[in-house]
């Protein structure tokens, strides 16, 4: 029984992500599928639930909306940070708390599973599910985040 509610998590988790991109390849499928291995090895279950609790909470609308944000967000500290602008710069302060409210909404505000998902990035970077967050860019915002 364990096994099949795990393989159903894993389904879940990749309709999910296919469901959040528009075209996917059968090479991007792989690299979702990998992923999603990846992260039941970093996460624990409890912290799983929560973040699908969390996210459930939200409609599709909702869901969406909130990846446009992100995707924005994500670009505007981009922007910022091949600018050069200093991590302290109000700008940058600003983004870093709408990166601060945006993460709580999704974790719940559990430090565990910031710090777990951090961990996670670290050590694989590049997989698909980084959204356009590289190690330079996660550095400069966590910078902007200490001075907030």
């Amino acid at each position: 029984m364990e096994v099949q509610k795990g393989q159903y998590h894993r389904l879940e988790t990749i309709y999910h992500l296919l469901n959040s991109q528009k075209n996917v390849s059968a090479n991007e499928l792989i690299q979702l599928i990998e992923v999603t291995q990846m992260i039941e090895k970093y996460f624990t279950k409890e912290q799983l639930e929560k973040m699908k609790s969390q996210t459930d909470q939200f409609s599709a609308e909702e869901k969406e909306q909130m990846d446009n944000q992100w995707a924005q967000l994500v670009a505007d500290i981009r922007l910022e940070l091949e600018k050069n602008t200093p991590s302290e710069d109000p700008k940058v302060i600003e983004l870093a708390k709408k990166w601060k409210r945006m993460t709580h909404q999704f974790t719940g505000g559990d430090q565990e599973i910031v710090k777990t998902a951090e961990r996670f990035y670290w050590e694989n970077p590049g997989n698909p599910m980084q959204n356009g967050v590289d190690r330079d860019l996660y550095q400069y915002i966590k910078e902007a985040i200490s001075k907030i």
